[in-house]
């Protein structure tokens, strides 16, 4: 899996063109169809059906989805949605209370911040008020995303977590994505 800025034209393109490189050995991603259709829910809006695209490296053969970085990593529900209970929680909230303020199942919630903490409670709970308070032009939970590779609430580390450093600026998503 690789964290990718849209899924539109540009993906397309840059894909084609060999800009997107394989985590693991650094050599071109080029296309190679798609992932299987997921739904996402967006609370207060309408659920987005998504089938992102797949690439294959073009070195080791590894073959990779390239998940929008709205999104988690084997989650149903939007980065937004996700990064705002762990602001919440990080700010001193329970699990029962973020659940009924955002209309969300306690269950989700509560596994959601489970895994989080899985990580490291204190350092991950200091990563998230530090991101929340030093984000300006690019939202926290985009910068989450991106620094773990799509695996915001994973329990284990991605294989690669010394190329999570972005080299360049973290690509947008324009609001029509």
């Amino acid at each position: 899996m690789r964290v990718v800025g849209g899924t539109g034209p540009e993906l397309e393109r840059a894909l084609l063109a060999g800009r997107l490189r394989c985590p693991g050995c650094r050599d071109a991603l080029r296309p190679w169809g798609r992932a299987r259709r997921r739904v996402v829910r967006i609370p207060g809006a309408s659920d987005a059906t998504v089938q992102p695209r797949r690439a294959r490296c073009s070195g080791c053969g590894t073959t990779h989805v390239l998940l929008p970085d709205w999104m988690v990593a084997r989650r149903a529900y939007a980065a937004p949605v996700i990064w705002d209970v762990l602001v919440a929680h990080a700010n001193g909230q329970g699990y029962r209370v973020i659940a009924l303020r955002r209309g969300l199942p306690e269950s989700t919630v509560r596994d959601w911040l489970r895994n989080f903490r899985a990580a490291s409670s204190e350092l991950t709970r200091t990563a998230v008020i530090t991101l929340e308070r030093q984000a300006s032009a690019t939202p926290a939970w985009r910068l989450a995303i991106h620094f773990t590779d799509g695996r915001l609430l994973a329990n284990t580390n991605p294989p690669h977590l010394a190329d999570l450093v972005p080299s360049g600026p973290i690509p947008r998503l324009r609001s029509d994505e």
